[in-house]
């Protein structure tokens, strides 16, 4: 029995999706737009993706978020090639954020 998620069958995707799960809510929202956008450049349907959530038992990590939720579908209906690609992006996404220097606040 293969019991492996389905972003666990690579593991550029699978430490991609790691990576976002342990970014905070902005830095994820940043990179689900990022990937919602790529997904309408690839065609990737997101009516079955809506339909699927608005009937969806949340348990996971990502089903709380709307975004995250709809980004990593995106990612998991992608032929396997897209999804590796896709995985480096958010890699190199969130890095590029994490290099990004933080705002000084004043008041």
């Amino acid at each position: 029995m293969n019991t492996k998620r389905w972003y666990d069958q690579d593991p550029t995707v699978s430490l991609a999706v790691s990576i976002l799960r342990n970014a905070n809510t902005k830095n994820q929202h940043l990179v689900a737009d990022y990937i919602i956008q790529k997904g309408m450049e690839n065609n990737i349907p997101f009516d079955k993706i809506k339909s699927a959530q608005s009937t969806l038992l949340p348990r996971r990590w990502y089903d709380f978020e709307e975004k995250v939720y709809i980004a990593l579908e995106c990612i998991r209906l992608s032929p396997h090639e897209i999804q590796k690609t896709y995985a480096i992006d958010i890699i190199n996404y969130l890095c590029k954020l994490d290099n990004e220097p933080v705002s000084d606040v004043t008041e």
